[in-house]
C-alpha cells in the first residue's frame, strides 16, 4: 500500500488487516493481524509514501470475499471525502475499493475519538492477480462450432424443399363448414346450460356468519374501548419491533417513541449486543425528542443501571424493572448505554429499511441514533444519525381510546316531541283524519220542534 501524507517527517507506521468488514471491530486489535510495523519516512503530499509488505506478510484475498485494512500512523495520511461508507468508489476487473472512514484522537475507536466518515485514501494498492485452482467453469472447447462456410447458399439449406407449403391444402377449416358464418350469438353459450353454478349451492358463506366484523375482547388486537384492565388478553405485554436486524452498532442508542390515542405504559426494552461480555448496562428516559439533548445528561432519569452478561448477536438481552408510563399523544425518549466497555448496542441504518413508520397501533417508534460515547458536550462528531434499534420495546394500553362510537345506534327514537315544530314537518301525519270536525252532528239543531216552524199555507204547493 502506498499512500501521500500531510507530513514529511519519519513516524510509526502500522497497518492492520482482517477478513470481512470492520464496522464492527474497529474498537480494538482484536482480530486483526498486524502486517506492516515500522517507522518510516513520510514524503508529503506530492511523493508516495510506500508501506511494502513482506513476502510472508502478503495478504491473500479469495475470489468473492471481502479484507479490510486499518493504517494507523501518529503522523497523519492524506484522504478526501467521496460517496458513503462503504460505497464502491474504485474497481477494475479484479478488486473493488470501497469508501471507509478515519480514525483521530486515539488509535481504536473508543471514547474520546474522533471518527469522520466517508473517507477515502489518496493512495495505491498494489496486488497480484493469483490464478485459481478451481475455476468457477471449465475451459471452452476449442471448436464449439463447425468451420463457417466460404460463402452463404443462394438456396434454402434443405435439401428438396417443396414450392408450395404443404401438398394437399385443405380448403376448409372443417369437415362440414357452415354456408356463411351466423349473424347472430346463439341464445345460449352451451347445449345444456346449468341453472346454477353449483349443485347444492351453500345458503351463506359460513355456517355462522357475522353481520360486521368481530369485535371484543380475545380476538388478538386492542381496540378503542379496550384497555389492560377491561382487556388484559388484548392488552397487556404488547411488542413493538423496531428492526428484526442490526449490522451497526454503536457503545449506545437514543430514540424516541409518541403514545397514539391512547396512554401507554413501557415496561421492558430488549437489545442485541455485539459480542458476550459481561457490562454495566444504564437507561435514561426523558418527557419529549432527545433532539437538542444528545451530549447533556440534564432533564434525562436513569432508571436502569444494573450489570448484566449480553447474549452477543443473535439472542436479545432483557432490560425491565421499571414502568414509563406516555400519555396519549406525548413522545417519551431512551438513551441505551454499556457503561465502559467495547461492546455495541446493535441496530440498523434507516437507510437499510423498507417498510416505516414503525409502530403496531398504540405505540410508535420515532427515528433513533447512535452514540460512541456517554455525555460529553460539543462532540457531535460520535452521533450517528438515522439509526433503527435492533431490539423489541414491550408496553401495556393503560386507558380506552377517546374516540366516537364505533356505530351509530339502531334506531331513531320512537316517539315524537310533546310539542310540534312551528314549522311544517317533511313528511305528513301518521293518520290524517277523515272528516273536518271530530264528531259531526246528525240534525242541523240539537232539539228539533215537534211541529213545522212554518204555517202550512192556504194553497197547496206545486
Amino acid at each position: 500500500i502506498s499512500s501521500f501524507t500531510q507530513t514529511t517527517d519519519n513516524a510509526l507506521t502500522q497497518i492492520y488487516t482482517r477478513p470481512g468488514g470492520y464496522i464492527l471491530y474497529a474498537d480494538s486489535e482484536d482480530g486483526w493481524d498486524l502486517v506492516f510495523d515500522d517507522t518510516i519516512q513520510h514524503n508529503g503530499n506530492s511523493v508516495l509514501t510506500e508501506m511494502p509488505f513482506a513476502n510472508n506478510q502478503r495478504v491473500v484475498i479469495p475470489s468473492g470475499a471481502v479484507q479490510s485494512f486499518y493504517i494507523y500512523t501518529p503522523s497523519r495520511l492524506r484522504y478526501r471525502e467521496e460517496g458513503t461508507e462503504g460505497q464502491e468508489i474504485q474497481s477494475d476487473e479484479s478488486l473493488i475499493f470501497n469508501a471507509g472512514r478515519a480514525i483521530a484522537v486515539t488509535k481504536w475507536d473508543v471514547p474520546g475519538s474522533n471518527v469522520v466518515s466517508p473517507r477515502v485514501l489518496s493512495g495505491i494498492l498494489t496486488y497480484d492477480a493469483i490464478e485459481s485452482a478451481n475455476p468457477a467453469t471449465p475451459a471452452p472447447t476449442r471448436n464449439p462450432t463447425q468451420p463457417p462456410t466460404t460463402g452463404p447458399t443462394n438456396q434454402p439449406l434443405t435439401p428438396s424443399p417443396t414450392s408450395p407449403p404443404t401438398n394437399a391444402p385443405t380448403n376448409a377449416p372443417t369437415s362440414a363448414p357452415t354456408s356463411a358464418p351466423t349473424n347472430v350469438s346463439t341464445s345460449a353459450p352451451t347445449n345444456a346450460p346449468t341453472n346454477a353454478p353449483t349443485n347444492a349451492p351453500t345458503a351463506q358463506p359460513t355456517l355462522n356468519p357475522t353481520s360486521s366484523p368481530t369485535l371484543g375482547c380475545g380476538n388478538g388486537f386492542c381496540e378503542a374501548d379496550e384497555s389492560g384492565d377491561t382487556c388484559p388478553e388484548d392488552c397487556l405485554d404488547l411488542i413493538l419491533i423496531p428492526s428484526e436486524v442490526g449490522g451497526n452498532g454503536a457503545y449506545g442508542t437514543m430514540f424516541s417513541v409518541t403514545a397514539l390515542e391512547r396512554d401507554v405504559e413501557i415496561t421492558s426494552i430488549n437489545f442485541h449486543a455485539s459480542q458476550s461480555a459481561g457490562v454495566q448496562v444504564q437507561v435514561y428516559t426523558r418527557r419529549g425528542s432527545f433532539e437538542g439533548f444528545e451530549l447533556t445528561e440534564d432533564g434525562w432519569d436513569l432508571i436502569f443501571d444494573s450489570p448484566i452478561t449480553t447474549n452477543g448477536r443473535s439472542d436479545p438481552n432483557v432490560l425491565d424493572g421499571f414502568n414509563v408510563v406516555v400519555p396519549s399523544g406525548e413522545t417519551q425518549s431512551f438513551f441505551l448505554y454499556i457503561e465502559g466497555e467495547s461492546i455495541r448496542v446493535m441496530y440498523e441504518p434507516l437507510a437499510n429499511i423498507e417498510q416505516t413508520p414503525f409502530s403496531n397501533g398504540p405505540l410508535r417508534f420515532d427515528q433513533g441514533i447512535g452514540k460512541m460515547s456517554k455525555f460529553i458536550a460539543g462532540d457531535e462528531s460520535l452521533l450517528y444519525s438515522g439509526r433503527i434499534l435492533h431490539g423489541q420495546i414491550t408496553y401495556n394500553v393503560v386507558n380506552i381510546a377517546n374516540v366516537p362510537t364505533p356505530s351509530p345506534t339502531n334506531a331513531p327514537t320512537n316517539t315524537p316531541t310533546n310539542a310540534p315544530t312551528n314549522a311544517p314537518t317533511n313528511a305528513p301525519t301518521n293518520a290524517p283524519f277523515n272528516a273536518p270536525t271530530n264528531a259531526p252532528t246528525n240534525a242541523p239543531t240539537n232539539a228539533p220542534t215537534n211541529a213545522p216552524t212554518n204555517a202550512p199555507t192556504n194553497a197547496p204547493t206545486n
